[in-house]
C-alpha cells in the first residue's frame, strides 16, 4: 500500500431492524480489502473492537454478518493517516450517558477526525453522508444534533 494512497471512508450498519437500531462500524478500505474496521460492542460494558486484515474473520468483521445492512460512503482518507486514526479511536470516551451506544461513538470518532484534519469537514460528499447518519440519530434521541 503506497503510504499516499486514497483510502475509502464509510460507515458500515448491520442489523435487521430499523435503522436507528443497527450497529454501526466505521470502515477504511482500499479496492481490495477492508484494512481498518473501527466499532464498539457491549456486552457487560463497552469495549473497542479494532480490526485489521489480518484479524478479520466472519465473526467480528460486520460486514461479513448475516444481517449486514450496507453501507454509507463518507470520503476518502490517506493510507498515512491510519496510525492517527486508530490512535484517535483508543483516546475515546465510551458510554458517555445511559443510552449511548455504538452509534453515538461513529459520530464522535468522525468528529474527532474532523478536528485532527484527517476528515475534510467541508466535502460535499461528507457533508451528505454525515447528513444521512445524523437523520437516523435524530430518530433515535428525538433531537436535532448540531454540529460540533
Amino acid at each position: 500500500m503506497a503510504h499516499d494512497e486514497q483510502l475509502s471512508l464509510c460507515i458500515i450498519l448491520d442489523g435487521d431492524g430499523q435503522q436507528d437500531d443497527q450497529h454501526w462500524a466505521l470502515n477504511i478500505s482500499n479496492q481490495l480489502q477492508s484494512l481498518l474496521t473501527i466499532q464498539v460492542l457491549s456486552l457487560a460494558t463497552w469495549r473497542l473492537d479494532i480490526i485489521t486484515p489480518t484479524g478479520n474473520t466472519p465473526d467480528n468483521d460486520p460486514s461479513h454478518s448475516p444481517t449486514y445492512a450496507g453501507t454509507i460512503p463518507l470520503t476518502h482518507v490517506k493510507a498515512s493517516d491510519l496510525p492517527r486514526i486508530e490512535q484517535l479511536a483508543r483516546q475515546l470516551e465510551m458510554g458517555r450517558w445511559p443510552r449511548w451506544n455504538c452509534q453515538d461513538y461513529v459520530m464522535d470518532l468522525l468528529g474527532a477526525l474532523e478536528k485532527e484534519g484527517v476528515i475534510e469537514k467541508r466535502d460535499g460528499d461528507y457533508q451528505g453522508g454525515k447528513g444521512r447518519l445524523r437523520g437516523i440519530l435524530h430518530c433515535r434521541h428525538g433531537v436535532i444534533l448540531l454540529d460540533s
